[in-house]
């Protein structure tokens, strides 16, 4: 590994990955989104409450996807290294987005992306399951 980019972010912690939703399909739709993020809530949990059985079932989708699968070690190492969640980790797209502002990749503006996460849905979903809501 060249760089463990976890020593580069505020407790080590950074978003890969985003769950988004068009907003015109969650005004229409917004009970299936719901069960989607309740999905999500789930199968992450899952995941963290399970992971050998995780990490087998991935892999063994990874082989039938690219026809060999990888060694547990490998899996072992980039396990050790992601946390499964459902918090959106929003600091860290916005600390993203102010670096790549200021290399001047987005315009002469900051642009204002105060309204950009709207986790009312998913805090419901976590209200319902007795968890914390996040902010």
């Amino acid at each position: 590994m060249f760089l463990d980019e976890r020593t580069l972010w505020p407790n080590g912690q950074f978003i890969a990955a985003h769950v988004i939703v068009r907003t015109q399909f969650l005004k229409q739709h917004p009970n299936l989104v719901k069960n989607w993020i309740r999905a999500h809530v789930e199968l992450t949990d899952w995941i963290n409450g399970h992971l050998p059985e995780a990490k087998q079932l991935l892999n063994q989708q990874i082989a039938k996807e690219t026809g060999k699968a990888l060694p547990a070690a490998v899996l072992d190492e980039a396990f050790s290294r992601m946390t499964a969640t459902y918090d959106p980790l929003r600091g860290s797209l916005m600390n993203a987005a102010k670096s790549a502002f200021e290399a001047g990749y987005l315009g002469r503006q900051m642009p204002d992306l105060s309204n950009l996460y709207d986790l009312s849905l998913l805090n419901q979903v976590l209200a319902e399951k007795g968890k914390k809501a996040i902010q």
